[in-house]
């Protein structure tokens, strides 16, 4: 019977609040009687909608007078604290000069959300989308791309911008940028440091593909796998399977943190939608899951934004891109109060188990200018609601 009053309902009222199976509801939740029963933390007739919970006001990384763009997070089992690196642009620079002083800060705090305190600079200009992961021994990895060297995209001295005031650049040309195309990672023993020099990761492309690896977010796997989405333009796949020129994601494996990485995708990318700043985790049915930055507003259904989540089965082929930008731009905080931010990219999701616990991103304060902030976010998952209690 309720079979029967589903299908009738999706006959009355549309296929899109209806489904056939666990695709439709975005690999987060069952298809039950044609309607999807959500995993936490989603929501939405496709599972495809973050069910975020009350921020605080000083959350994340954020201060008044320096720019951040996105920071990844970890907690540091010995004491309970947590760590975030993070985007920062050295001069009290905005984001418009990333390309030069960008570089990779370490940031403390007592728990999820912050605030994270500044503790040091751990990779200088230019370093850019820090990623802290920890590998399957308990080493932990720093990823980010550009060389932290101090080096520009010619090898020769970077130039700083220096003209920059309270997170803000000035109109004008500034100096010659970084090196944005190649992703580095370094090792520790202890999420403090000392970490050790960069070492570039390798990709086995075939030798008409570039070796263009910007946006790095691996995933560490049980089995020992490491699975690697990266960035590329579309125009290094050959032959292109697109004329536009925006970035595409490829898929790749391996068996260590540096690669080399077994290229997955070789013949185009695994959704042919503009997408940058990926963030990869398997959940507990083992699907694969994506949040990502869709260059361009989503037209959903149920809610606009500037992130999507892509999904698969297997993480190699069968990816598709929810309808629903997982996030808006307006978030609860406590005390019936509301976080904006505009133009959300770079996120990263802080992942137990397979499910999502936090998303930290990066966005543009509600003022005018390049000054940008870095923003976590409470998902509603179980046990989290005690956290602001």
């Amino acid at each position: 019977m309720m079979l029967l009053v589903a299908t009738l309902f999706c006959a009355l009222f549309g296929a899109t609040l209806c489904c056939n199976d666990g695709s439709d509801c975005s690999l987060n939740g069952l298809c039950l009687d044609g309607a999807c029963t959500c995993d936490a933390p989603w929501k939405g007739s496709a599972c495809d909608i973050l069910d975020v919970l009350p921020t605080i006001q000083n959350n994340g990384y954020n201060f008044s007078k320096t720019s951040s763009w996105g920071g990844s997070i970890a907690q540091n089992d010995d004491d309970g604290s947590w760590h975030m690196f993070v985007a920062e642009f050295a001069n009290h620079c905005g984001l418009f000069s990333w390309r030069t002083n960008s570089q990779v800060v370490h940031a403390v705090a007592n728990n999820p959300l912050g605030p994270y305190m500044r503790k040091a600079v751990v990779v200088n200009a230019f370093a850019h989308n820090p990623m802290i992961r920890r590998a399957n021994d308990g080493t932990w990895l720093l990823y980010y791309i550009g060389t932290g060297d101090g080096t520009d995209m010619h090898g020769d001295p970077l130039t700083l911008r220096d003209d920059c005031k309270d997170g803000l650049t000035p109109a004008g040309e500034g100096p010659t940028g970084g090196n944005p195309q190649r992703t580095f990672v370094r090792t520790s023993a202890s999420v403090n440091g000392p970490w050790t020099a960069g070492t570039e990761v390798q990709m086995a492309f075939a030798p008409t593909r570039r070796n263009y690896t910007t946006n790095p977010a691996p995933f560490f796997a049980e089995d020992g796998t490491v699975w690697f989405p990266y960035r590329n333009v579309e125009k290094n796949w050959n032959p292109p399977t697109i004329i536009d020129g925006k970035e595409r994601i490829g898929m790749a494996k391996g068996t260590d943190y540096a690669g080399p990485f077994h290229d997955l995708s070789p013949d185009g990318p695994i959704v042919n939608v503009p997408f940058e700043d990926e963030t990869l985790w398997i959940d507990r049915r083992g699907n694969f899951h994506m949040i990502v930055h869709q260059i361009g507003q989503l037209q959903a259904p149920e809610q606009d934004g500037s992130l999507g989540h892509a999904f698969s089965p297997n993480g190699v082929d069968s990816w598709k891109l929810s309808a629903n930008s997982p996030l808006a731009y307006e978030y609860p905080a406590v005390g019936n109060t509301t976080v904006r931010v505009k133009h959300a990219a770079r996120p990263f999701v802080h992942v137990v188990e397979g499910i999502p616990q936090y998303i930290s991103l990066g966005g543009k304060a509600y003022q005018p200018g390049d000054h940008t902030t870095t923003v976590v976010l409470p998902l509603r998952t179980f046990g989290s609601s005690l956290l602001l209690v």
